[in-house]
């Protein structure tokens, strides 16, 4: 049932970062959870969401998006915004 899954999932990802680290690991297949840790450790980056302006979200073209972000540690992140290209930039 729905509920089940539901409980499934949330005792999955409850139990620390090495944890959650092997199922996302399991989830994208290839990775030990040591190394998907590491990785995610190395590579973490953010930006302020002051600093994402219209030009950023409005078409697919690199507006040097990236080049802005800064190295962060894990846990150090308010939130992840995700988008699609297919919305409307205007009303993103």
């Amino acid at each position: 049932t729905r509920r089940a899954f539901a409980a499934c999932v949330s005792r999955l990802f409850s139990g620390g970062e090495e944890r959650e680290a092997a199922v996302i690991a399991a989830l994208l297949g290839g990775l030990d959870a040591a190394h998907a840790l590491g990785l995610a450790r190395k590579t973490f980056r953010g930006l302020p969401i002051s600093a994402i302006g219209p030009s950023d979200l409005g078409s697919s073209e690199d507006s040097g998006l990236h080049a802005r972000t800064v190295k962060l540690p894990l846990g150090s992140c308010d939130a992840f915004v995700s988008h699609s290209w297919h919305d409307d930039g205007g009303e993103k």
